[in-house]
């Protein structure tokens, strides 16, 4: 892997996968040229993972391949704004087709990280699978060469395959932190700890990994049982947007389950 330290790496981003790309690559004898990030309160987050922390693309020097690590409504325009040349541009999105990054001077591609992200935890990049499309072949070899560097499950993924992706990682991790808040949020009302519920969401998680999915659910809505349902209900009375959403799941379970019996 000595190739992969020849190769000039940037980074346009100050968010939490912008800073966890620049700290993999550096830790993997990678460190980043350069990295422009807008907000300068960010900076010193960035300073230990590269040579230089920019404000402006114009600042930008030649390199072999920039990352814009940016939400994805700013990703074409951004491109567009790089005055590089005979460069590899990728996004990191998992909804955007592959030349969203394109513009004529340069080579477009996608490096997408299947992971939330955060500044203040620290993923095994190693077991996160990173799914890369690029242009052209020697494109692709490039982003092959880095994305193994720090992992060991690359793959190739078109555009259809990667958004579906994206969709689902959209169930599994922010929807289901949102019902964790949820779940925070109602027991606090009660003064009652989040941390009871902490072995419950382990061996959730590790089911849902371990064991078939379909044959997994419990529940009472898996249960049929009507009581228990009407119970939580009514002890919802007060949280509307709860309730409604505890209806629309059990709705959901119930039918999966139970249609069948019914019809």
């Amino acid at each position: 892997m000595e190739q992969a330290k020849k190769i000039k790496i940037s980074i346009i981003g100050g968010g939490n996968l912008a800073f966890q790309l620049a700290r993999v690559f550096t830790s993997n004898g990678m460190m980043p040229s350069q990295i422009l990030v807008r907000n300068k309160a960010f900076w010193d987050d960035f300073e230990p993972f590269c040579n230089e922390v920019i404000l402006k693309t114009q600042q930008l020097e030649a390199c072999d391949l920039l990352f814009l690590a940016v939400n994805d409504d700013a990703v074409s325009e951004l491109a567009k704004q790089v005055k590089l040349t005979n460069t590899l541009i990728v996004h990191t999105s998992g909804s955007l087709n592959a030349n969203a990054a394109a513009c004529p001077e340069n080579k477009y591609g996608v490096f997408y990280p299947l992971q939330t992200f955060s500044k203040v935890r620290f993923p095994d990049f190693n077991e996160i699978p990173i799914f890369i499309q690029a242009e052209d072949e020697k494109s692709f070899e490039l982003l092959k060469i880095v994305a193994g560097k720090i992992s060991k499950n690359v793959q190739l993924a078109n555009d259809p395959m990667r958004k579906t992706l994206h969709v689902a990682a959209v169930f599994v991790s922010n929807f289901s932190h949102a019902l964790f808040a949820m779940a925070d949020e109602y027991l606090k009302e009660q003064s009652v700890p989040f941390a009871h519920l902490h072995p419950l969401i382990k061996e959730t998680v590790n089911k849902a990994i371990e064991t078939d999915l379909y044959h997994g659910q419990t529940g009472p809505a898996r249960r049929n049982d009507i009581k228990t349902i009407e119970s939580h209900l009514k002890m919802l009375e007060q949280h509307p947007e709860k309730a409604e959403i505890y209806k629309m799941l059990t709705s959901y379970i119930y039918q999966k389950y139970h249609r069948d019996k019914h019809e």
